[in-house]
């Protein structure tokens, strides 16, 4: 019986000195690559440097310390604790995370993350074994109960702890550490377009819209299967003005073409050439968003402070312009430090303004009247956007600041963000060949995750617009359908369930 129990027990020690000399070597050899997936853990992402290299540390001295017989029972000890932990994690990992993350390398690469779940608490189960025998007479049955007990408690409290307070850092104190979403989207269709100088203007009627700087009344049709496009050249009823830049905009069965610098909008039914003139010297403006057939959220600039503003045109009412000069937030140079994009969200009717230059985006309801101001997970705040003052009045910036989002595009309660600074533990080469989405709800108010388009490295520059079950991409002259995934769809929200 005596042989049989050192046996067990010498087993039980040879199979952790394996077990950890295999997870450490495999570790420490893609380091990188290591660090890089701890930091994608949606549960330990705030912790990714300390967790990666204490990991390691933590099975070499185990290893270690199963080399000499006076210290085998604290290492075996630790081989437990050590699975303990690894087990909570996973449980959590499957109940309580936000996504499943893909496997992360060595024995998770050939197991899912159930049968990791069972080898880790047959692991558990083999390690109580080992200390059971190891401390064999030296202490009661009653005692080695309780010294399991409190090991057991002690590496799932502390991976419990872990957890709770890298979610706290992640949404709450903007560490700056991505978690990228498993198979976000999927390509679909590829459909190449007669040129690049194609824009987005808008999704209706299962159809993609696209305007063209080079034929500026030019609106450009896609079906939904991507495989013919329909051109129709809009006919304003009254264009004697000098335009400097035609936009297009398709929204529910009419379509739009606008000049905040005439400024003149006109409007026309999908399907007929025709476009009225809507309005004509109400409001000047250099972005333009709409809410419905006579009304329009817009940025303007304000005639007091030379910064900008946003406002609501509605060409019918008396008076036509409402401006809320509260809405946005101005650094110390009033001009340019409030730049960003102006965006719709029609399934949640909600006005969105992106920041270019700092952190922060704000939502409004179309009537601008509340609104809450969120942050992103970048951590840069408010900067000093440099300006000069021109001989003719004009304000230009003397030195490109630091541009944190680039452009975005809204639906459902998710705002996509194109972001142009690297996290924590990325691969810095991923941004050489793709463009890194960040994703937030502007409902429950979180970050939501990240994921990546790619794009050839000699285009710098694509554009994007998001809908109830697609992507859709411009990149040069290609136009690419994605499906979004339930990994994103899940947290879509329509009219009928939006909160209070």
């Amino acid at each position: 019986m005596k042989d049989i129990k050192s046996n067990t027990l010498q087993a039980i020690c040879f199979f952790f000195m394996l077990l950890f000399t295999y997870a450490a070597l495999s570790k420490m050899l893609e380091f990188e690559v290591f660090q890089i997936q701890v930091a994608q853990s949606p549960l330990l992402s705030a912790y990714a440097e300390v967790v990666s290299y204490g990991v390691i540390a933590a099975e070499i001295i185990t290893v270690l310390l199963f080399c000499f017989e006076r210290t085998k029972t604290l290492s075996l000890y630790l081989a437990t604790g050590l699975m303990v932990a690894f087990t909570v994690y996973i449980y959590l990992i499957l109940h309580f995370s936000d996504f499943v993350p893909c496997s992360c390398g060595g024995i998770l690469e050939e197991m899912g993350w159930t049968e990791h779940l069972i080898f880790n608490i047959a692991c558990v189960i083999l390690g109580a074994t080992g200390i059971w025998i190891s401390e064999g007479n030296l202490i009661t049955g009653r005692r080695k109960l309780l010294y399991l007990g409190v090991l057991l408690v002690t590496a799932s409290a502390t991976v419990t702890v872990l957890f709770l307070s890298s979610e706290h850092i992640i949404k709450k104190e903007n560490n700056f550490t991505r978690r990228y979403m498993p198979h976000p989207v999927t390509e679909e269709r590829r459909l190449t377009l007669p040129g690049d100088a194609y824009y987005f203007a808008g999704a209706a009627q299962d159809q993609v819209w696209l305007g063209n700087t080079g034929a500026p009344f030019l609106l450009t049709s896609a079906d939904s299967a991507l495989t013919a496009l329909k051109e129709m050249k809009i006919e304003p009823d009254h264009s004697p003005y000098l335009f400097r830049s035609i936009q297009l905009a398709v929204s529910g069965n009419r379509f739009y073409a606008y000049d905040g610098s005439v400024p003149v909008i006109y409007s026309g039914e999908l399907g007929q050439a025709e476009a009225k003139t809507l309005s004509h010297k109400q409001a000047y403006f250099d972005q333009l968003e709409i809410i419905d057939s006579l009304s329009f959220g817009i940025r303007a600039q304000s005639s007091k402070t030379r910064g900008h503003v946003l406002g609501l045109l509605t060409p019918q009412a008396d008076p036509p312009l409402e401006l809320n000069d509260q809405l946005l937030k101005h650094g110390q140079d009033g001009i340019f430090g409030a730049d960003g994009q102006l965006l719709q969200d029609p399934a949640t009717e909600k006005l969105i303004y992106l920041y270019y230059y700092r952190n922060e985006f704000a939502v409004t309801d179309y009537a601008m009247r509340e609104y809450t101001n969120y942050y992103t997970i970048d951590t840069a705040g408010v900067q000093l956007v440099k300006s000069v003052r021109l001989p003719s009045g004009a304000e230009q910036m003397s030195a490109p600041p630091v541009t944190v989002n680039k452009k975005a595009s809204a639906y459902g309660g998710l705002i996509f963000i194109e972001s142009d600074r690297p996290g924590l533990h990325e691969d810095k080469t991923l941004w050489k060949r793709a463009a890194v989405i960040d994703v937030y709800s502007t409902e429950e108010q979180r970050y939501t995750g990240s994921f990546y388009i790619t794009r050839p490295e000699n285009i710098k520059r694509i554009q994007f617009l998001a809908t109830d079950r697609h992507l859709f991409v411009l990149t040069g002259s290609e136009l690419i359908r994605y499906r979004f995934e339930q990994n994103v769809t899940r947290y879509f929200k329509s009219r009928g369930s939006r909160k209070p």
